[in-house]
């Protein structure tokens, strides 16, 4: 990165920044559903305590408010014993699919100058 920087003689030779994705965003159709409560929840209320809306009850965390609830996972991903989770065949279908093209892709950091 250094050295790329080190090259630069004149910052009029840029063209513009064109970065890779999708444009204009594309909206889904369908949301995920919200976040389900299995038989291993150990009632830690760290779910409830991480949700960024507050959607998880602290009184019952088996209780959220879907309309509350952005479908961020988070409580999925801090739950100490894998309680929380989101099954769907659209959620399961996209899994399969980032898991198929992307499991074994190099992942380098890339440099816009």
């Amino acid at each position: 990165m250094k050295a790329k920087i080190e090259k630069i003689d004149n910052l009029s030779e840029f063209s513009k920044l064109e970065v890779l994705g999708n444009f204009p965003y594309k909206i889904w159709n369908t949301r995920p559903s919200t976040p389900l409560t299995d038989e291993k929840c150990v009632d830690c209320k760290i779910c409830a305590k991480t949700c960024p809306t507050e959607a998880i009850d602290l009184e019952d965390v088996t209780k959220i408010d879907a309309e509350k609830c952005i479908k961020c996972s988070s409580c999925v991903q801090k739950c100490p014993v894998k309680a929380k989770h989101i099954v769907t065949e659209d959620i399961e279908n996209i899994r399969k699919m980032l898991i198929a093209n992307f499991a074994d892709i190099r992942k380098e950091p890339e440099l816009f100058i």
